[in-house]
């Protein structure tokens, strides 16, 4: 009955002319049907489609790409900013949104840092939040006040003769011993605080690393004006070879 109503009107219809405009008292304006009275069905659109599928694919890279050693567990010898910087690069590789990076936060974690994760989310009423909150609270949870103390205890006491120390079989070898010296304090300075990862820093403390032994006496002894630490290492060793 409906349908041949609406076909009798159709087929009675007439335009006003001069495009003149039926005049709606007051009393009735409420009672016209608005764009709110029927809202339309919540179908994604196509192109809404097409970018959750680009999501789905990057996220697939992603887990592709990331290898065991990009992963963040937790450890004490491991550096969050470090993995998380490589994060980062890897959702840029992948295509993936900066607003979907905390959907892939996961996939950059192991371990104890994972299980934290996931503690996170179940308190958070299984709510992944935002990439900056994740990344602070991880970070925070393993690498607190504590451990850059215990990292700057090491840093103090890094030098050459501990790194001979340690390996007795480079006592011979002070060139192999001075590149692992080199590692070591690179690998420490990751974790201590802004005021340390100077390069200016750095170069104190690899001469100060390197005190009373003949191969720092001998590169201090030509030291330059604006020289950096790779120039202190490429003389100490070269004097070493010689």
């Amino acid at each position: 009955m409906a349908a041949a109503l609406n076909k009798t009107c159709a087929s009675n219809y007439t335009p006003l002319p001069n495009g003149e405009q039926i005049e709606v008292l007051p009393q009735f304006k409420n009672q016209l049907p608005t764009s709110n009275s029927h809202p339309r069905p919540a179908f994604p659109q196509p192109y809404q489609r097409q970018n959750e599928d680009r999501v789905t694919v990057a996220l697939i890279n992603l887990s592709k790409i990331c290898k065991d050693n990009q992963r963040y567990g937790g450890s004490p010898d491991g550096f969050f900013e470090d993995k998380f910087a490589t994060f980062t690069e890897n959702c840029n590789t992948v295509g993936l949104p900066a607003m979907r990076h905390h959907e892939a936060f996961h996939i950059m974690l192991e371990g104890a840092a994972l299980q934290h994760y996931r503690t996170i989310v179940n308190q958070n009423n299984m709510i992944i939040p935002s990439i900056s909150t994740l990344a602070t609270e991880i970070k925070q949870f393993f690498e607190g006040k504590e451990r850059e103390t215990m990292l700057r205890s090491q840093w103090n006491e890094t030098s050459l003769f501990s790194i001979l120390a340690e390996h007795p079989e480079s006592q011979k070898d002070v060139d192999k011993a001075l590149t692992l010296l080199v590692q070591r304090l690179r690998h420490l300075q990751q974790g201590l605080s802004a005021s340390y990862r100077s390069e200016e820093i750095f170069y104190g403390k690899l001469i100060d690393s390197c005190k009373d032994h003949p191969a720092k006496n001998i590169a201090c002894s030509t030291t330059l004006r604006g020289d950096t630490s790779i120039d202190f290492i490429n003389r100490a060793k070269a004097n070493i070879s010689t």
